[in-house]
């Protein structure tokens, strides 16, 4: 499925959305042998607390990669995401090439993201970012992954639950400014929180818990690390 960028898709609480396992009847998008949802316009999915949106498998044994996930690409992409669900991708919400306006803010919050690759993921994302109060767990790659990004982008992730990922809870890349504070990270393989070449970061009240490896991990950081 794709969103134009001259259309928009509002969900409502309560949709379940459910994808054919390893199939793509469009063979487009970045995976022609899975589903996905393609946005390059304007996606809203705000559920609530008792009625929340559900992305899922259609499979009756579900396994992780069954359908390709949510994928925001170009200047007019946006999302707002609260009270989701999301599990059985290769990405939960993958992100990339969101140029557009550091004022123009893409938030994900109060979502669960589960039995997937990588959960978040974020590549040449210009926009600011806010991930907080999610949980995502039980994932073969990384719970949060933030590739690159321009001048004064800042990625704000606070008080999200990460557990049993294969790759680090939470990695950074070249981005120009992060604050990550009050997250628990428990469980899984590598680092807790990994930082490389991140000009300013701000990593405060952050619990890492039974990593195979660093709690965090920094290298060359331009600014201090808190």
């Amino acid at each position: 499925m794709t969103v134009a960028s001259d259309q928009a898709l509002t969900i409502d609480p309560g949709v379940e959305v459910r994808f054919t396992d390893i199939s793509d009847d469009q063979a487009g998008g970045e995976d022609n042998n899975r589903a996905e949802l393609y946005v390059y316009s304007t996606i809203l999915e705000e559920g609530t607390e008792a009625d929340s949106i559900v992305f899922t498998s259609n499979s009756q044994s579900p396994s992780s990669g069954d359908w390709y996930g949510i994928y925001l690409r170009g200047n007019s992409a946006h999302g707002t995401f609260s009270y989701n669900r999301i599990e059985y991708a290769t990405y939960g919400i993958r992100m990339y090439h969101l140029f557009g306006s550091t004022s123009d803010t893409i938030r994900i919050t109060h979502s669960l993201i589960q039995h997937s690759g990588t959960g978040i993921y974020d590549e040449n994302g210009h926009r600011s970012f806010i991930i907080a109060d999610n949980v995502l767990q039980y994932l073969s790659g990384y719970g949060i992954q933030f590739e690159y990004a321009g001048w004064q982008s800042v990625a704000r992730i606070q008080d999200n639950i990460v557990q049993q990922t294969n790759s680090p809870g939470m990695y950074f890349n070249y981005r120009d400014s992060v604050i990550v504070s009050g997250n628990t990270i428990d469980g899984g393989g590598s680092e807790g929180i990994y930082l490389y070449q991140v000009n300013a970061a701000v990593i405060s009240e952050n619990s890492v818990l039974n990593k195979s490896n660093e709690g965090i991990s920094d290298y060359i950081m331009w600014q201090t690390l808190q």
